[in-house]
């Protein structure tokens, strides 16, 4: 099995790099219960509504990129391995400046549509 140094990594907000340091997604999908008499004691479902929060902070350089509210298109890449490609809804787009640190953003974002993983 392989493993990816986060300092390969990167990430794209509507095709433009972000000098961000780490990034997060959480992929998930709904399970419908199917269920029944015929199911032989076991639960049984189907996949529903696929989803995924995307999450990602580093050192903010002036360009957020977009506001929230904005749709986007996110590439989230490892570098080395998989590279997951979302369009999203940026759900918060948050500035901290602290006058003995360098100021940073933080995005929060929902999918909206169809995403793809790449290997």
């Amino acid at each position: 099995m392989a493993f990816f140094a986060g300092k390969n990594g990167s990430i794209s907000v509507n095709g433009a790099t972000q000098p961000l340091t780490d990034w997060s997604i959480d992929g998930k999908v709904d399970a419908i219960e199917t269920t029944n008499f015929a199911s032989g004691g076991a639960q049984k479902n189907e996949a529903g509504i696929a989803a995924c929060d995307i999450s990602a902070s580093g050192p903010y350089d002036g360009t957020a990129g977009a506001q929230p509210g904005t749709l986007v298109t996110f590439v989230l890449s490892t570098g080395t391995g998989p590279s997951f490609t979302v369009a999203a809804r940026l759900t918060s787009v948050k500035v901290d400046l602290n006058v003995k640190d360098v100021a940073k953003v933080n995005y929060t974002a929902t999918s909206s549509g169809s995403f793809s993983v790449s290997f």
